[in-house]
């Protein structure tokens, strides 16, 4: 499930799997407000992964350390609480750093 999907879930949740509820949401507090159909909003303060981060930080008591000790895997919002995403994971490894490569380019011919 995508995090945008995962949003869509949770927001679904919230409003006992009532679309029209959700469509209806007047919680301008919640970071996920802006995401509660499942796309991107250009108008949104935070990134959805911002979103979804600042909303386990807000379930779990406001604590910013609780969100990677978080152990509840049934939230839709799970995979995301610390806001990156999983999917994502291991990119960029084995690419050269930016001197070495800077270096290597200098090299005579």
């Amino acid at each position: 499930m995508s995090y945008l999907a995962a949003i869509r879930q949770e927001c679904l949740i919230c409003m006992n799997d009532q679309p029209g509820l959700v469509r209806a949401c007047t919680t301008q507090t919640c970071t996920l407000h802006p995401y509660r159909f499942g796309t991107r909003n250009s108008k949104a303060k935070l990134t959805p992964l911002r979103a979804i981060r600042a909303k386990c930080v807000n379930c779990l008591g406001g604590s910013t350390a609780e969100p990677k000790r978080c152990d509840h895997t049934p939230c839709s919002l799970f995979p995301y609480r610390t806001g990156h995403n999983p999917k994502l994971q291991g990119r960029g490894e084995g690419l050269p750093n930016a001197g070495q490569f800077t270096a290597r380019l200098q090299q005579p011919i």
